[in-house]
């Protein structure tokens, strides 16, 4: 479960695939200025999401089921409810990970954390620690493979901080395959899928809400239950 736990952390919304790029009628260039502006106007924003999660080496599959909360310039709150309960918040430049099945909270500091493990949080905390979609296409080299009746398609390969364009058959060690389907509509990520040696992540996400008042408790720990704090650390 601890396994499990740290795929979640990971995945909160990445995705692969390796696609041939057909011709589209909008443009990368195009589609990030969209996202940018998109981006600027958020300042509070929350969903549901579900993700299936398969571990390739081990044949086992889990479904999670969370929603989050985020406003503007660095509160995240994430509820997972299903399979197990985990409460993730990130505030004042710091990760927690409350498990309430172990009783056990993780910390970490976040910009050292991103910064090692250059995957996690892309669309919520991105190099410049804001929530911009348009920064995880440009920061993994994400390229326009396909446009559908309904969305945006975007896909990459990215191993140990470098993009690869090449369509070699197979995984690099330690090699993650995006694909992103951005809905029209909202210009918000619908679904999105990752792929690496060990695990598959497929992500859907629905009910985004961006305007509500926030309860700034959301972001706050309850230190009632005395949990035994631990680093966090990543498989």
């Amino acid at each position: 479960m601890r396994r499990l736990s740290s795929v979640v952390v990971t995945a909160v919304v990445l995705a692969v695939s390796v696609v041939t790029p057909p011709a589209c009628a909008v443009e990368l260039k195009d589609l990030v200025a969209m996202l940018r502006a998109k981006d600027a106007a958020i300042v509070r924003l929350k969903a549901d999401y579900r993700q299936l999660i398969t571990f390739t080496d081990l044949d086992e599959t889990y479904s999670i089921v969370a929603s989050f909360v985020y406003v503007k310039p660095d509160r995240l709150r994430l509820d997972i409810t299903a399979p197990m309960r985990q409460t993730i918040i990130v505030s004042s430049g710091v990760l927690w990970v409350d498990d309430f099945t172990s009783n056990t909270r993780y910390r970490a500091d976040l910009k050292s954390f991103a910064r090692k493990n250059p995957t996690m949080f892309p669309l919520i905390f991105s190099g410049s620690e804001k929530y911009d979609v348009a920064d995880l296409v440009r920061r993994l080299g994400m390229k326009m493979v396909t446009e559908e009746p309904e969305f945006y398609v975007v896909s990459t390969r990215y191993a140990r901080g470098k993009t690869y364009t090449d369509r070699t058959i197979g995984l690099r060690p330690g090699e993650v395959r995006f694909i992103m389907w951005i809905r029209k509509s909202t210009l918000f990520p619908a679904r999105v899928h990752m792929i690496s040696e060990k695990y598959i992540v497929e992500t859907v996400l629905s009910n985004y809400v961006t305007e509500f008042e926030p309860d700034p408790s959301v972001f706050s720990l309850d230190g009632s239950t005395g949990p035994v704090v631990r680093e966090l650390e990543v498989p």
